[in-house]
């Protein structure tokens, strides 16, 4: 399994010592992308997994902004709490075990679709400044999309 370390879409000055990694299997159409450093200042790591592999700079990017967003809280972040990032993108933190064997708090987000109309309530986080708007066509969920360069993928 390839690890690289760092953001896929540059650093983040707020994030101090915490890492975003990628981890990037070449056996399989997915990877994940991790925090590690977290634990260390009192929080959870965050994961996102089961990545397709043209949407890791994306994840990236999310969990990196959600890391920002950890450390600039009064308050700890909780598990079944929902963030909004953007008009069309929420995710849930989950509370599970680290897929990479660390024994430290993790939340997983997870997607959670039945969040994108804002008719369905407000989320408990709005993280505005979506730095790369994309037609609404275009928006996709982080698992489990189709991979448009892939002929032989049908998910």
């Amino acid at each position: 399994m390839e690890r690289r370390t760092g953001a896929c879409d540059g650093g983040d000055q707020a994030l101090g010592d915490v890492q975003i990694i990628v981890v990037d299997d070449p056996s399989s159409p997915f990877g994940t992308v991790e925090t590690w450093g977290l634990s260390e200042l009192g929080l959870p790591e965050l994961e996102a997994r089961d990545v397709r592999k043209f949407l890791l700079p994306q994840a990236a990017s999310i969990v990196r902004r959600i890391a920002s967003h950890m450390l600039s809280l009064d308050r700890d972040m909780r598990s079944g709490e929902t963030v909004r990032l953007g008009e069309d993108s929420v995710v849930r933190l989950v509370a599970g075990t680290s897929e990479s064997g660390r024994a430290v708090p993790t939340f997983v987000l997870v997607d959670a679709p039945e969040m994108r109309l804002r008719c369905a309530g407000p989320c408990d986080y709005q993280l505005d400044g979506d730095a790369s708007p994309r037609p609404r066509s275009s928006r996709t969920s982080l698992a489990r999309a189709r991979d448009p360069t892939d002929p032989g993928d049908m998910n």
